[in-house]
């Protein structure tokens, strides 16, 4: 694990059901939330939300300048036992990591010779 990793939070597995046939429709679960590793140590790392930046296009602030933030993650602090329902981010939730997405394959060239 290295600092900067991302993660995403999910809601747990919930099977989805036909109310007429009682056959299983397949299961679904919710993106939560997406947090970054900050502190990472041998047996456990601790992460948060990543920090937003975008430009400030007000006419009278400075020319150029950007402005960060970073959400607050909805953490309910009862919570910190019970393991996790609904879609408040909870203490014992599902992270996986997030993979950056695969750059594409580079298209075949085709060599011509002209003689």
């Amino acid at each position: 694990m290295t600092r900067g990793v991302k993660f995403a939070i999910y809601t747990p597995v919930a099977e989805i059901v036909d109310p007429e046939t009682n056959e299983s429709l397949g299961t679904y679960r919710e993106r939560k939330a997406t947090v970054e590793a900050q502190i990472v140590a041998d047996k456990f790392t601790i992460a948060e939300t990543p920090t937003k930046y975008a430009w400030n296009l007000d006419p009278l602030a400075a020319l150029g300048e950007s402005v960060s933030a970073q959400s607050k993650l909805p953490v309910k602090e009862a919570d910190i036992e019970p393991l996790p329902t609904g879609s408040t981010v909870r203490v014992g939730d599902v992270a996986e990591r997030v993979r950056p997405p695969t750059p594409p394959k580079p298209a075949p060239t085709t060599e011509t010779t002209t003689e």
